[in-house]
């Protein structure tokens, strides 16, 4: 109150460093989550939720849902075990819904594994379940694929000569 001039030194220009954090959050049930945050620039820190991150998991189905597959049952789940934390999730697809996405929050995006298993239920009453298979990407092809007809034609015993143009019709019944 006395001074009537005030000074501030600082460094203009300094350099940024690059420097590595953690982050250790205390959960009310006595849970700890560890973030780590490698590659950092800059001079200030922000703290910021533990759940900041989030990751998608795209389901698609495979196969012939109009005459050979009933439904598809799809068990996922996503487990951080240095956190100890899990998510699970459950979704039937079948001929209306043929896709889901499934998106969660997580504590770090680059650590945790998703593992999956599917009941496919078939039109004729069969079953097939895989067992747990570890996935690692966006999208997940569930689903067996549909039997196909392969077909080749060779006009190479036409006499081109005579002819100018043909037409091919195929038909196949079950």
């Amino acid at each position: 109150a006395e001074s009537k001039s005030h000074r501030v030194r600082e460094l203009l220009l300094a350099p940024v460093l690059p420097y590595t954090a953690s982050i250790k959050y205390l959960m009310k049930n006595g849970r700890e989550l560890v973030k780590d945050l490698p590659g950092l620039r800059g001079q200030r820190l922000f703290v910021d939720d533990p759940f900041t991150a989030t990751k998608l998991l795209q389901v698609r189905t495979r196969g012939d849902c109009e005459k050979q597959i009933d439904n598809i049952t799809l068990d996922a789940s996503y487990d951080d075990e240095r956190n100890g934390y899990r998510q699970t999730f459950s979704m039937t697809l079948s001929k209306g819904t043929r896709f889901t996405d499934w998106t969660f929050p997580v504590v770090d995006e680059r650590a945790g594994k998703v593992t999956y298993r599917t009941l496919t239920i078939f039109k004729d009453g069969t079953t097939l379940q895989s067992e747990p298979l570890a996935f690692d990407g966006t999208t997940l092809m569930i689903g067996s694929d549909a039997d196909l007809l392969s077909v080749q034609v060779y006009p190479d015993l036409l006499d081109w000569s005579l002819l100018k143009m043909a037409i091919i019709e195929l038909h196949s019944s079950d």
